[in-house]
């Protein structure tokens, strides 16, 4: 009976194993578009989305249900868009954080001046947008809902 109860275990730890990945995968909504030569229309509807964010939450209070990210390479015409559950990026940052603080001999801060506390601070600064970059590379907009 201690044997086929080990391999039950064993089958339903491989069960999970396989499943979960496949569920944090359908958490994360990813869109790639290349050859996008105006992507000024994309842009547009986000900063919609975010300006009715900023309508409804004026003092950007109430909880984070998302992170948004859109990004356009504009030397090789390519659209990334990026939408994934907040609880997801909280949980990835409080591992890197944990990473970081457990990791002695490596400096996170120095070597990719990444602080890891404002990061996981993120939900602190509430619904809205967080980065609106437009250099000539690229352009990169980043938003909680």
């Amino acid at each position: 009976m201690d044997i086929a109860m080990k391999n039950i275990t064993r089958k339903i730890q491989i069960v999970t194993a396989l499943i979960i990945p496949l569920l944090l995968a359908a958490c994360i909504g990813v869109r790639i578009e290349n050859n996008v030569a105006n992507p000024e229309r994309y842009f547009t509807q986000a900063y919609r989305q975010i300006e009715n964010i900023h309508k409804l939450f004026p003092h950007r209070e109430g909880r984070c249900h998302s992170l948004h990210v859109l990004v356009y390479e504009k030397d090789e015409k390519k659209l990334i868009q990026v939408s994934t559950p907040y609880w997801m990026v909280k949980t990835c940052l409080e591992l890197g954080m944990r990473a970081a603080e457990e990791n002695d001999d490596f400096d996170w801060r120095e070597k990719y001046d990444i602080d890891w506390q404002v990061l996981t601070d993120l939900e602190k600064i509430g619904r809205g947008l967080l980065v609106d970059i437009n250099d000539e590379a690229s352009r990169v907009l980043i938003w909680l809902e």
